[in-house]
């Protein structure tokens, strides 16, 4: 019996039929019936659907915001629910189709089927169009035995939770971070690298996430004012620190080093309620607030170490906790758990 598998068109540039000052502007039925043409072989393989009510609008993925991502979310939920339907993709800008995967992963829990982002680099008229050969690649993963959130790009299998754009110009857009890349496509046959979690019967529930997370870049001589206001505006913040994890603090060897401090900032942000999760400016590694004076001042004060989860896992996570709890000790707890293999907490 073939298999049943449901597509989802949010945009991006697989879209796009030009290159030049361009957004999509192809329907995902149009794109659908495309490739259906072009391999006339895949429907022996598998049913491809349009998803039915699916999203009404198709976007370009840097305009991607809170909106456009819970009706994505639900759509995708939607389509976790119809017993009929083995699996899912999501043809979806490159731009944040990161953010999008990883919040699928979160918002959505027991996902009960393979759930694929994909897209392209090249628009359609370009000679070097990608977009067909991800969305082949992304059928030959979906109709697996297999369940959770994932991103399929340039025969490379991601999970979506441990994955970064690397690239904007190269074919081989994203890149696994921390972990073995989870899998790859070569000629149509699909391999693992790591363990698969196998569907399991269970029901898919909607949990949703909101939009209380702001994010701070750190650099040298930042205003501990400014900082401060920055985390004011919202319940949450993710501080993206230098190596593992270090800030500025009051250092007496340091010259104004007083002046620059931020240890009563977030010291008191912490103590009036406010969740904040300390990130790496760097691309892998693992942030170990317990190894320098830089990132123990601020573990003492209370901040929530990322350890190895990337930066849009964390705001994906932190979001989904938020909407469970107001209580900022939950909120840390959560964070600290390993939910869908985003983070990996180093033995004491």
């Amino acid at each position: 019996m073939k298999s049943k598998v449901s597509i989802i068109s949010a945009g991006g540039t697989v879209l796009c039929r030009e290159s030049k000052n361009t957004k999509p502007s192809e329907s995902g039925r149009e794109f659908i019936s495309r490739f259906k043409k072009k391999f006339p072989f895949i429907e022996d393989i598998v049913d491809i659907i349009p998803a039915d009510p699916g999203i009404e609008y198709i976007i370009d993925s840097a305009c991607n915001n809170p909106r456009t991502s819970c009706d994505l979310t639900k759509a995708i939920y939607e389509e976790c629910k119809k017993e009929d339907i083995n699996g899912i993709i999501v043809l979806h800008g490159t731009d944040t189709m990161v953010q999008s995967a990883a919040l699928t992963a979160f918002s959505i829990e027991n996902i009960n089927k393979p759930i694929i982002f994909t897209g392209a680099q090249k628009p359609q008229n370009d000679p070097n169009f990608d977009g067909y050969n991800n969305v082949l690649n992304s059928i030959f993963v979906v109709t697996q035995d297999l369940v959770g959130s994932y991103i399929v790009f340039a025969n490379r299998i991601h999970k979506a939770v441990r994955t970064k754009k690397i690239d904007n110009v190269k074919l081989e857009a994203y890149s696994t971070v921390n972990e073995a890349q989870f899998g790859e496509i070569y000629n149509g046959l699909v391999s693992f690298n790591l363990r698969v979690p196998r569907r399991n019967g269970q029901n898919a529930v909607y949990s949703g996430f909101l939009n209380q997370v702001h994010t701070c870049f750190l650099y040298p001589g930042i205003d501990p004012i400014m900082l401060d206001l920055q985390l004011r505006r919202q319940r949450s913040s993710i501080i993206l620190a230098y190596g593992s994890g270090n800030m500025p603090y009051d250092d007496e060897s340091c010259p104004e080093s007083e002046k620059y401090s931020l240890e009563g900032i977030i010291k008191k942000n912490i103590e009036e309620g406010k969740s904040i999760v300390i990130a790496s400016q760097c691309l892998e590694g693992n942030v170990d607030l317990t190894k320098y004076t830089a990132g123990y001042t601020f573990l003492k004060a209370g901040a929530i170490p990322g350890y190895d989860m990337t930066y849009e896992a964390i705001n994906a996570k932190l979001n989904w906790a938020l909407n469970k709890t107001q209580d900022p000790k939950e909120v840390r707890r959560l964070m600290l758990k390993n939910i869908v293999g985003e983070i990996k907490i180093p033995a004491v």
